[in-house]
């Protein structure tokens, strides 16, 4: 990969463009990891272990190339990975879906409140 422009207009473009691009790969490699599954008839542990793997690569990447790291993704690689993982060492099965559940019924409020907060 080529150094960053110095002077700051130059950076800024580039960066945006990395920024881009990074975010088309890491989506067309999930659409890939996801196709592949359904062929190959992976578990679903791998699958979700393949997805974190994904997102965490993604934020990794960022952070490298001093590109803003999305909380969301490394969160929910995280959530992936463990997920998976925890399928995996066959561990009671209800507490992965019961995070999920819970983690997108909080995503959802938190939506709703910060839109609340910013009309009045």
């Amino acid at each position: 990969m080529q150094p960053l422009p110095s002077d700051p207009a130059s950076r800024l473009v580039e960066l945006a463009r990395l920024d881009r691009v990074v975010d088309m790969a890491t989506w067309g490699l999930f659409f890939v990891w996801v196709g592949l599954y359904w062929f190959t008839e992976l578990s679903w542990n791998w699958c979700l272990v393949g997805i974190g793997v994904i997102f965490l690569t993604e934020a990794a990447f960022r952070s490298l190339r001093q590109l803003k790291v999305s909380g969301m993704a490394v969160f929910f690689g995280m959530l992936f990975l463990g997920g998976g993982l925890w399928g995996m060492a066959q561990a009671p099965q209800l507490l992965v879906p019961g995070l999920f559940v819970i983690f997108g019924v909080a995503m959802v409020v938190r939506a709703i409140s910060s839109a609340v907060r910013q009309r009045g």
